[in-house]
């Protein structure tokens, strides 16, 4: 189905020459014999492991004189007994979380021991860790591995039923029970609340899909309550272990929020709190103060009732200051309390100031960092004993994809970029293997569902055919109508996406496109995105390269990067934007049939196969290479650090476990 060849160009372009003589020689060839030697530098994943329970906390600690057998950090003793926080024992659950050893890491990848308590670890990025999943899984496949902030779950035969048991005792960061009130407040009072959510979150949704089913909330007690479709959701599993689903949606502090609804607020005093705010409805107040996915460090967020790790406490600049929440859930595998570090701090400069940060490593001020680009690498490896650091390369599911706005206003470009013809020609017109060479080190591989021939002649041939032969005076294609043509791209100020846009930009140009690009601050892209006034960019691409193909994360489908006004049209079922072409609309087609069928069937496999072919015939964007390496840097005063290839995302969980080496300075 998929033609295999791939035809390689000369890596000794003059922009690699170039930055390698820059960087000098000999970093390189440092970097890169250092690179074969790190087990996780392979380039293809290492095997999944099996599904997993939670560890036994076969190691607990000595039952204290109170007949608890948890401890807890010195900072919260402290506080216990100066009679400010109760008993470690009163903030746990009754069945904790235990976390550890073979919990969403491969035990051959890390080397779990207990760790010591206090210190802080201070991280480049803010990007961590910055939400509290329902379940643990590793990302590898679309599975639940063990319970998070939910203990148990089961899904009934017919799928119309979801079934979820919250622990006993877990309670919110300011010590309120977390209970089913919370979760029927949540999905009643919020989600179903027509002025807040004009729709369920997508993934609550049957299928994943807009226009999905809703479900119906049973609460059966305190700790339990069921989803009950009706019809079966087949995905709800491969949906709700998608990448940025957190806890927030079905579980909201009630005795907190409350206060900022109109079902339970006095009408007065909840005008005054409007007024107060230089707000116009109470809706403006709850959406301002509701705390959401990736909120952790909104200011907003501070004194918030949560479930996190961490919690906000000050914010100054690009530094944030985060303190360990006395009640989270979880233990390690001796009844510690965790996590070991009384703080965790971020500077906020991973993306946009890397050379900061990276500096920040080589001067040992800061723990860790991670970024994308891996033109750096042989320099990283190079000062790794200055910066007592260690160098890790895991693969990231997120794939880059450059993407066309299918639905802009321009009658020339959008002749342009709905032919056929001249996707395919921006296919032929990517070398993937120099992408993957130059800018990954090899540590990645080629597209699966499309091409990664390189055939800039073929480009050319179908350009001519489209209509695109003309061409302006500095030899440039005109566009089908006519009139002068041009690829501008859009780029966000982080992400890692801009090591790519000066390939594209020759690639290209090479066949005739006028190119540029230019990066934007990310608000103002975001302006132009809903505008329907861009034409291309750079973006993450989690389906369906991600090994889960969640529908949740459909970039293949228009969305406010690849088509907003088809996107809208789509979601308001034809109400508001514009019907997109057959070619699209053929696509939503198999789009919502895959995701009525569990992951790994032979009917999803089936229709994964036809999903894949339409890409591979259609090239809806561009995706340059999947999995591509993303360096993660650990000062050696870590424990607990993952050195095998688990995915990027994969590695958050083992975050929770790490610690400070007792003795290990830092300046």
């Amino acid at each position: 189905m998929f033609p295999g060849g791939v035809v390689r160009k000369s890596l000794t372009s003059s922009r690699s020459y170039e930055m390698y003589r820059l960087m000098g020689a000999r970093y390189l060839l440092v970097g890169l014999v250092a690179c074969l030697m790190l087990v996780l530098a392979a380039c293809g994943p290492a095997e999944a492991p099996a599904e997993m329970a939670e560890p036994e906390a076969e190691e607990m600690a000595d039952v204290a004189d109170d007949g608890c057998p948890y401890n807890e950090a010195p900072m919260l003793a402290e506080q216990v007994a100066a009679g400010t926080l109760p008993g470690v024992c009163e903030r746990l659950p009754v069945e904790p979380l235990v976390l550890g050893e073979g919990l969403a890491v491969n035990p051959d990848w890390v080397d779990i021991q207990i760790g010591d308590y206090g210190g802080e670890i201070i991280y480049t990025v803010v990007h961590v860790e910055m939400k509290e999943p329902p379940f643990i899984t590793d990302n590898r496949e679309p599975k639940i591995q063990a319970g998070g902030v939910y203990r148990d779950w089961d899904i009934s035969d017919d799928y119309t039923e979801v079934t979820l048991t919250l622990r006993a005792g877990h309670k919110w960061s300011d010590g309120a029970p977390l209970t089913t009130e919370d979760v029927a407040f949540a999905v009643e009072d919020v989600l179903q609340n027509d002025d807040l959510y004009p729709s369920m979150p997508n993934y609550l949704l049957t299928g994943g899909l807009t226009g999905g089913a809703e479900p119906t909330l049973e609460v059966v007690d305190d700790f339990t309550f069921k989803l009950v479709y009706p019809e079966p959701y087949k995905a709800w599993e491969y949906n709700i272990t998608a990448l940025g689903t957190g806890y927030y949606d079905l579980l909201k502090p009630k005795h907190h929020m409350s206060r900022y609804h109109p079902a339970y607020a006095e009408e007065d005093a909840l005008a005054a709190m409007v007024a107060e705010e230089g707000l116009e409805t109470w809706v403006d107040l709850f959406n301002q103060t509701d705390m959401r996915m990736w909120q952790n460090t909104a200011d907003h967020s501070i004194g918030f009732p949560q479930l996190n790790t961490y919690l906000l406490t000050e914010h100054e600049g690009d530094r944030f200051t985060l303190v360990r929440n006395p009640y989270y859930h979880a233990v390690d595998t001796a009844g510690n309390q965790l996590p070991y570090p009384d703080y965790r701090k971020y500077v906020n400069i991973g993306f946009s100031a890397k050379e900061q940060a990276e500096l920040l490593m080589f001067s040992r001020q800061a723990h860790y960092h991670w970024q994308t680009d891996l033109t750096v690498l042989p320099l990283l490896m190079e000062r790794q004993e200055e910066g007592n650091y260690i160098t890790l390369i895991y693969p990231n599911k997120d794939s880059r994809m450059f993407y066309l706005n299918l639905s802009h206003a321009d009658p020339g470009w959008r002749a342009a970029v709905n032919d056929g013809r001249f996707r395919e020609a921006l296919q032929l017109a990517i070398d993937s293997q120099e992408l993957l060479d130059e800018l990954y080190f090899a540590q990645g591989s080629l597209p699966a569902t499309q091409t990664a021939v390189y055939d800039p002649d073929g480009a050319n041939a179908l350009l001519d055919e489209m209509g695109m032969a003309e061409r302006d005076a500095d030899g440039f294609r005109l566009g089908p109508d006519g009139e002068e043509f041009e690829i501008f791209i859009h780029l966000d100020q982080w992400g890692g996406y801009f090591e790519q846009a000066p390939f594209l930009k020759d690639y290209f140009e090479a066949v005739g496109l006028r190119t540029d690009y230019q990066q934007f601050e990310s608000g103002i892209n975001n302006q132009t995105r809903a505008a329907n006034e861009h034409k291309s960019g750079i973006t993450w691409n989690t389906a369906p390269l991600w090994h889960s193909h969640n529908p949740s994360y459909p970039e293949y489908l228009p969305t406010t990067n690849t088509g907003p006004l088809y996107q809208a049209w789509y979601q308001s079922d034809g109400e508001r934007g514009e019907e997109p072409p057959d070619w699209i609309k053929e696509f939503l087609t198999i789009h919502e049939n895959l995701a009525q069928h569990v992951f790994g069937t032979p009917e999803f496999m089936e229709w994964e196969q036809v999903r894949n072919q339409w890409i591979y015939d259609n090239n809806p964007f561009f995706t340059f290479v999947e999995q591509p390496g993303i360096y993660h840097l650990f000062t050696n005063c870590l424990g607990n650090v993952v050195t095998g290839p688990v995915y990027h995302h994969g590695s958050w969980t083992n975050h929770k476990l790490l610690y400070v080496k007792e003795g290990c300075e830092m300046n």
